[in-house]
């Protein structure tokens, strides 16, 4: 999925999803599509509320308080302020042209199963989407949310990288240059014959295209050859 789609996407439909399995890169992606649509001055205010990291000493808290007490505003705005309820944040947003990012929306499962909970995401855009008219929403997570009121949920799924382009992520994280010889090409080989070549190697077939294996396996390369990193990929578990 390019930016370029979700850009589209967003200008198109209230609620957009980025669905993937944990480590693809929706995190990663969603924040480059906020500076994306930020360059583009699309709305009045972009605000980005990662939800995995301060949740877990915010349990008794409401979603709106959330979303307003560590967001990264992208643009600003005089009006966006710490809420302490949803009803509150709800009312903030009103009829502004907005775009909230909520990313890792799959941290607030455990409190799906409680309909009235302050913490239940559904009710929470269910409400958000029926008040607020001009408010977009991209939400990041492992499954599609589902059951939103008041608007059609549009889910973006997020695949592994193609093998050129987690050649060439694998090649960028890489800790020291890769000769030529140990990819197996020879000296006068083309930047495409390298990468191709590369992306064909036993090393990337292991990792699959996975952003964050990619990641955690390059490490080794700075002690160990690439034809070594596959023996070291076998005999450990890359988590993903």
């Amino acid at each position: 999925v390019e930016m370029q789609i979700i850009f589209y996407k967003i200008q198109r439909n209230r609620m957009i999803t980025l669905r993937g399995e944990p480590g693809i890169g929706k995190t990663a992606l969603s924040i480059a599509v906020s500076h994306f649509i930020l360059e583009r001055r699309t709305f009045d205010g972009i605000y980005f509320c990662r939800l995995n990291e301060i949740l877990e000493e915010n349990e008794s808290q409401t979603l709106g308080y959330l979303c307003t007490r560590d967001s990264a505003a992208a643009s600003s705005d005089d009006e966006w302020q710490r809420c302490s309820s949803n009803s509150d944040f709800i009312q903030m947003v009103g009829d502004h042209n907005w775009l909230i990012v909520l990313d890792a929306v799959d941290a607030l499962d455990r409190f799906s199963t409680f309909p009235g909970h302050p913490m239940n995401v559904r009710l929470f855009l269910s409400r958000l989407f029926a008040r607020c008219r001009n408010v977009r929403v991209l939400a990041t997570t492992d499954k599609p949310i589902g059951d939103i009121e008041n608007v059609a949920e549009k889910v973006l799924n997020l695949h592994h990288l193609e093998p050129v382009y987690a050649a060439q992520l694998f090649s960028l994280l890489a800790p020291r240059s890769l000769s030529l010889n140990e990819i197996g090409c020879p000296p006068e080989a083309s930047t495409n014959q390298i990468l191709n070549t590369l992306a064909q190697h036993e090393a990337l077939q292991i990792l699959n295209g996975h952003p964050r294996r990619i990641k955690n396996a390059v490490q080794y390369l700075g002690d160990h050859l690439l034809s070594n990193l596959v023996t070291v990929l076998k005999q450990i578990r890359i988590e993903s």
